[in-house]
């Protein structure tokens, strides 16, 4: 392309026009300008889960991504088929950066082993930063009369088929995680599946099944009051806001590792530097004091290209694992 010179008395798009290829420099400048601009009006930030701990978390980042950008961030639940129907609704929004998914370990790595999906979590999705990352706790009520792994673990082998564990439902990550538990325990445990994770934890308190897994956070009041007792987590390292509890590796299990993450998504396509100008946002966003009283979830951003390669690494993971437990969604 001719390079454009500005004359003393003429103004750019004055210049713009006289070019020989004023069509396609007009064309640039409007995307241009429209790009510079953004965001211009207020972001949706799906979240693709009822009300809860994590629709708290994504609705504490929001206000810090607000002001960062100068326009609302507005957080709306989307939920349905663990997660893939607020995906689906992401997915089918315009690139332009103002829809935003407060995606999921299940939505883009377990998923899909397990469902017809809407959509491709790699090529129909770009990252835009990784957020917050947390565990589950193995929960057991007092009444069960253990206080360790240990002692679970032998109470299960001396009553093979006669302990339960509880999940929000088939192919979810409690269910993921009790699975890969019993496989490395060797152990006879039935699976009971849920509707959603209110009324496993009622259950758990009513004595009705044996365990669940289960966020700290959900469970910190029942825990205190000595109700219900944590025995391991599943994540890589100790939770800071829980720190007493083990992890399963550091427990007997190495390699166990069932770490959870929220990151941060827009439909594939979006220009490089609206992905550029959230992910700034979100940083912001996850300086907020308010998500710190959640510690069950800790605050990771990151680069979009560092949360892709997360994505894919995770993909080839749970692929592998997938080959070891036989989780069936019915």
């Amino acid at each position: 392309m001719k390079s454009i010179a500005l004359g003393e008395h003429d103004t750019f798009v004055e210049t713009i026009m006289k070019s020989p290829n004023h069509l396609l420099c007009a064309l640039l400048l409007v995307a241009t300008s429209a790009y510079a601009q953004f965001p211009d009006k207020p972001i949706k930030l799906i979240v693709p889960y009822d009300p809860g701990v994590v629709d708290a978390v994504a609705r504490g980042i929001a206000p810090g991504m607000s002001e960062y950008l100068k326009v609302p961030v507005i957080v709306e639940n989307a939920a349905g088929a663990a997660g893939s129907v607020g995906a689906g609704r992401v997915v089918k929004a315009a690139p332009d950066g103002y829809t935003m998914l407060y995606g999921s370990t299940a939505v883009f790595v377990q998923n899909p082993f397990f469902y017809k999906l809407p959509y491709d979590p790699v090529k129909e999705f770009a990252p835009v930063s990784y957020g917050v990352n947390t565990g589950l706790f193995l929960l057991v009520n007092k009444s069960l009369g253990v206080k360790t792994l240990d002692e679970l673990i032998a109470m299960a082998k001396a009553n093979p088929g006669k302990l339960t564990y509880g999940s929000s439902g088939n192919a979810s990550s409690g269910n993921v995680a009790g699975e890969l538990f019993k496989k490395r325990a060797g152990l006879d445990i039935t699976h009971i599946p849920y509707k959603n994770s209110t009324v496993t934890l009622t259950d758990l308190l009513a004595s009705r099944i044996s365990m669940f897994f289960y966020p700290y956070q959900g469970a910190q009041q029942h825990i205190q009051a000595g109700n219900l007792i944590a025995l391991a987590y599943t994540g890589k390292q100790r939770l800071p806001g829980a720190a007493h509890i083990p992890t399963f590796a550091e427990s007997g299990f190495p390699g166990y590792d069932q770490t959870l993450w929220f990151s941060f998504f827009v439909p594939a396509g979006t220009p490089k530097d609206v992905i550029a100008k959230l992910n700034a946002a979100v940083h912001r966003g996850m300086k907020e004091e308010s998500i710190k009283k959640y510690y069950d979830f800790v605050p990771m951003p990151s680069t979009p290209e560092e949360l892709g390669e997360t994505v894919r690494r995770e993909i080839d993971t749970f692929r592998s694992m997938m080959k070891e437990l036989n989780i069936k969604v019915e």
